[in-house]
């Protein structure tokens, strides 16, 4: 129901913080791994700052073929029933890509780009938790921009 009516879905709690602690473990284990090879920029795109003098992984290119730890996330059975439910189960996997919005680097509005819709359509009060996103409430409802 809050999916068909505003165009986005919170599952509050889906993973435990063992599984976030682990996955962002795993992020981090990625970015070091890439930077000791020296071969950074096929596994991962940077902010252009850092935090702390050290560099903020903003992207990860093919998480699945890094490290199983993303593929077993996407393919978890909590996931899985969350997407059925929306869509239906005749899903596939295609391709994989993490974008991250780390805290205290970036701007939400370098996210914009993504998005042709004018930033008048975004709503007001964005809780805490959807800071890092860029939430168009009921966008799913009206047709597609005329880009696409």
């Amino acid at each position: 129901e809050t999916y068909r009516a505003d165009g986005y879905l919170v599952m509050e709690s889906l993973f435990d913080t063992e599984e976030i602690t682990g996955v962002q473990e795993t992020i981090q284990s990625i970015t070091r791994k890439a930077f000791a090879t020296g071969d950074w920029e096929s596994v991962m795109e940077m902010e252009p700052e850092c935090e702390k003098d050290r560099p903020v992984a903003r992207r990860i290119y093919n998480p699945f073929h890094q490290d199983p730890a993303f593929r077993k996330l996407a393919t978890d059975r909590r996931v899985l029933d969350c997407i059925t439910d929306l869509i239906g189960a005749d899903i596939a996997l295609h391709h994989s890509k993490l974008n991250m919005k780390p805290p205290h680097v970036g701007s939400a509005s370098q996210t914009f780009w993504h998005s042709p819709i004018e930033r008048d359509d975004a709503h007001e009060d964005l809780h805490v938790s959807c800071w890092s996103q860029f939430v168009l409430f009921s966008r799913h409802q009206n047709s597609p921009p005329s880009c696409c």
